[in-house]
């Protein structure tokens, strides 16, 4: 690809950053970027539980475990929702394709989903992963 052709590059930017754990209004702070296409990592918005297993074992949730799950549930978004419609808007404002993973909640159960937005500030659509990984499984 000769340089000087810029119709056939794309800038793009891979955001490798922590989530705000159980605090999902901060975490839709810190996505901002000026680049065409805007990646972030799986479960950025709601959180990754990374070495919780809401203290469960098989038939036995801890009052603690709930209460961890309660606020890990809380971080979690509705699609579409008020969250959805803010990260259209910081799609339209910085013109960038955004791809952003998030946890998502139907009634008590959580999905792991990855959501497409054009540079428009348009929802696209969203993937839903299939086989939750490890401890995800029981919670």
């Amino acid at each position: 690809m000769d340089s000087s052709d810029s119709s056939s590059m794309v800038r793009a930017t891979i955001v490798q950053a922590l989530t705000i754990f159980c605090d999902t209004s901060a975490t839709l702070g810190l996505v901002h970027c000026h680049h065409i296409l805007v990646v972030f990592p799986e479960s950025f918005v709601g959180g990754y539980p990374l070495g919780s297993n809401f203290d469960v074992t098989i038939s036995n949730h801890t009052l603690k475990g709930k209460e961890d799950f309660q606020k890990y549930h809380a971080a979690a978004i509705n699609v579409p929702g008020p969250e959805v419609d803010r990260l259209a808007e910081m799609a339209l404002k910085y013109k960038v394709f955004l791809v952003i993973g998030v946890i998502e909640k139907d009634g008590y159960t959580l999905y792991c989903f990855v959501l497409f937005f054009d540079n428009q500030g348009y929802y696209l659509g969203k993937n839903r992963k299939l086989m939750p990984t490890a401890l995800e499984r029981i919670i």
